[in-house]
């Protein structure tokens, strides 16, 4: 699997058979591709535990005066985001933007920003419980992670196969 790719390059890979599937919160693919619902979402604000953190909820104050990893992922989930906010008349002080979640526990754990995710991706970093995860302080749309195949190739017994493999896991 790749990543990282523009919507009309995964298209054009997937109707080429030289891409699979493509995975993920990709609203511009629902209409050119075949796709599933995997599941579906919410955000959460996560920072490092330290004294002088509310126990439950950030005010919109508290959020804005952190510093804040901005993750700018191909999904564009980040302008939705950014959006929201602004309408919620919030804004972010980005310190640092990332191209995944995936950098941003370590990031977190050596400074007191903060990052806004899916709150099933900070509930896998907090396993731990190193991290405070709280709500956005405002309401932030929930969204939809879906897997998405091209028509030409959806009859085919492997990706069905493949299909049905995530569905089953990611539904339990």
């Amino acid at each position: 699997m790749e990543r990282r790719q523009g919507h009309t390059e995964v298209e054009e890979r997937m109707r080429l058979g030289q891409l699979d599937f493509a995975i993920g919160n990709l609203p511009s693919l629902k209409t050119t591709t075949e796709h599933a619902l995997l599941f579906k979402d919410e955000y959460a604000c996560m920072t490092r535990k330290r004294p002088g953190m509310p126990a439950r909820r950030l005010t919109a104050e508290q959020f804005q005066q952190m510093s804040h990893v901005a993750v700018a992922s191909l999904d564009r989930s980040h302008v939705l985001i950014e959006e929201s906010l602004r309408l919620g008349g919030l804004y972010r002080r980005i310190a640092l933007r990332v191209s995944h979640f995936n950098v941003t526990p370590e990031i977190l754990l050596r400074t007191d920003w903060m990052v806004t995710l899916p709150r099933g991706v900070a509930d896998i970093f907090n396993d731990a419980n190193q991290f405070a995860v709280y709500p956005p302080p405002i309401d932030l749309p929930h969204f939809e992670s879906t897997i998405h195949w091209h028509e030409l190739y959806g009859s085919d017994e492997g990706n069905q196969w493949f299909r049905k493999l995530l569905l089953e896991t990611l539904r339990r």
